[in-house]
């Protein structure tokens, strides 16, 4: 069973009275929980790799996963700088 169903979703887009297509991909994920869970742990790895704390690698892996949605990238992101304060 796959982790995610991609689907893609083409519109027009008017940038200074030109027309341009627009993709947006929608994904339809049969297991949210285990798709954020090991992109958590993929950042945190990144973060502490050789015990380094990098939390602003790990928030530039998460904002680049595409398969994550812009609440669960902004969630995961927050607590991350939450993180870099301590």
């Amino acid at each position: 069973m796959p982790l995610a169903v991609m689907n893609q979703e083409t519109s027009q887009v008017h940038n200074n009275g030109n027309p341009q297509t627009e993709e947006n991909y929608i994904f339809e994920e049969s297991n949210r929980t285990r798709i954020v869970a090991l992109a958590v742990r993929e950042a945190c790895y990144v973060a502490n790799y050789h015990k380094q704390h990098d939390w602003d690698s790990a928030c530039q892996l998460i904002f680049h996963n595409k398969l994550l949605t812009f609440s669960e990238k902004a969630m995961i992101i927050t607590l991350f700088q939450c993180k870099q304060c301590k």
